[in-house]
């Protein structure tokens, strides 16, 4: 079975689409000036939101809502013991070293994927990232040293012909230059 043709929870599709946001984002530069971004290095928290296909995700609210009252309470209380999110955004935190970003690794990621840039700006990062099982376009919108956005666009399994397309929207928020936070 392919991992696009089973069905996904709201909080599995997010934790998917992380997972697949970081491996791409840490792919290998092909030839390429390789230049740091204009951000600092350290401790950010990114806050993500995704779609499938067009269709946002339901939140685990949304999913339990018509439970009857104890099967819902046991459900969140079961989502805040395990960290996931009721309200659809995936928060986290990552470390992004300084010796990481002078190299244009944005993020540790999978070796298997290639990544060429398109534009980069001091207010304009534009990428593609190539996987084995993926194809992903990010644009990376970067309004401070401390603030930036990022929008991805993947196709996963193009090479299956099961293609469905996720769509990201990360907000990244500068924390500190103590990176003992992270995960």
């Amino acid at each position: 079975m392919s991992l696009t043709s089973r069905p996904m929870n709201a909080t599995c599709a997010l934790t998917t689409a992380f997972a697949l946001s970081i491996a791409s984002l840490g792919a290998s530069a092909q030839t390429q000036a390789v230049v740091a971004p204009p951000i600092k290095p350290g401790l950010w928290e990114m806050k993500m939101q995704a779609e499938f296909d067009g269709k946002r995700s339901p939140t685990l609210r949304e999913q339990i809502a018509n439970l009857p009252p104890a099967q819902r309470d046991a459900a969140e209380r079961h989502s805040q013991l395990k960290g996931s999110p009721m309200d659809g955004v995936v928060t986290s935190r990552i470390c992004l070293a300084a010796d990481k970003l002078a190299s244009g690794h944005w993020h540790s990621g999978d070796e298997q994927c290639s990544m060429a840039y398109t534009s980069q700006t001091s207010t304009l990062w534009t990428w593609q990232t190539t996987c084995p099982r993926s194809r992903s376009q990010h644009t990376a919108t970067i309004q401070d040293a401390e603030h930036y956005t990022l929008d991805t666009v993947t196709t996963l399994d193009p090479s299956t012909g099961d293609v469905r397309v996720m769509h990201k929207q990360t907000t990244m928020t500068w924390v500190g230059d103590d990176c003992s936070g992270s995960k």
